[in-house]
């Protein structure tokens, strides 16, 4: 039964570590390929776009983003939390915390899976549908006003 459990064990330890290997793999490919495909010059701090005459400047060349590509960066960064908390008790070469470790790991994997479904409601809401967004609160916005019992403004919003 030992043997079973061990082999079982290292099944799934070389599974996960596939995954994950393949998904940094992809990601860092797609990367550098964005990194070198949608460089260009860099004048004053701002990106000259459709230029690139310095071909391999690591001062005078590179990309530009927009906010949202940021903060999706900063997430998939944030993301790494729960493997850095799983690792620490191999890190620290102690056999007591491996459980809890994982616990930890568990419990903020899931917050982070949540705040993440928040941030792309609250993206979807902000980028796909302003308009909506500004009639409620322009419908909020009279409703508080003295005028509010009148029905007419709702026709103005259409």
């Amino acid at each position: 039964m030992f043997g079973i459990m061990e082999t079982a064990h290292v099944q799934v330890s070389v599974g996960m570590g596939l995954l994950a290997g393949f998904t940094v793999m992809l990601l860092t490919v797609i990367w550098g390929t964005c990194i070198v495909v949608g460089k260009c010059d860099i004048e004053d701090f701002v990106a000259i776009d459709g230029k690139d005459t310095k071909w391999l400047s690591l001062t005078g060349s590179g990309v530009t983003t927009d906010i949202w590509t940021s903060y999706a960066a900063m997430i998939m960064a944030k993301s790494l939390i729960p493997f850095i908390v799983v690792q620490l008790p191999h890190i620290l070469h102690s056999t007591s915390g491996r459980h809890l470790a994982v616990l930890i790991a568990l419990i903020i994997s899931v917050l982070l899976l949540i705040s993440y479904c928040l941030y792309q409601i609250i993206f979807l809401c902000k980028v796909c549908f302003p308009r909506v967004i500004v009639v409620f609160i322009d419908v909020a916005n009279y409703w508080t006003d003295a005028e509010a019992l009148s029905f007419s403004y709702i026709g103005k919003l259409v």
